[in-house]
Order: C-alpha cells, then sequence, then structure tokens
C-alpha cells in the first residue's frame, strides 16, 4: 500500500530533541535522537527490542520527514 505522506513532517522534524551522549557499552560519543524521546512523537520512528522496549532510531524514516519538511519550506 503506497500513498503520499500524511504526517505534518515539519512538525516531527520540529519537536525532535538532538542530543550529545556517551554510549554505555564502549564509551563512545555519539549525536543522534534518544529513541525512549522519539517514541513519544511518533513510535514509527522508533525500533524495539524483543521485549517491546524502544531499541533505536528508524533513520531513514527521520531522513524522509526532514526531506519531505525542506521541500515545504520553498
Amino acid at each position: 500500500n503506497i500513498k503520499p505522506l500524511t504526517l505534518n513532517s515539519c512538525d516531527i522534524i520540529n519537536r525532535l530533541t538532538t542530543m550529545e551522549f556517551d554510549y554505555i557499552n564502549g564509551g563512545e560519543h555519539g549525536i543522534n535522537f534518544i529513541a525512549e524521546d522519539v517514541e513519544k512523537i511518533n513510535p514509527l520512528l522508533v525500533a524495539y527490542d524483543d521485549k517491546g522496549r524502544p531499541h533505536s532510531i528508524n533513520e531513514h524514516m527521520i531522513l524522509a520527514l526532514a526531506v519531505d519538511c525542506i521541500k515545504k519550506l520553498k
């Protein structure tokens, strides 16, 4: 089922908060969104672990929303 986006992409993008953090495993420094925070905005943007907890960000979906939002700004 393919159809044009009906979500308000700019609203979603504007509600995301970019964070700096150190990963618990490995100690690497990162910049991204926090899955638990993103889940509150739109659960489709988050991947879940086998226990149903937010595990990671579906970055490809956030990219698609960002592109749609940028296109609306012209």
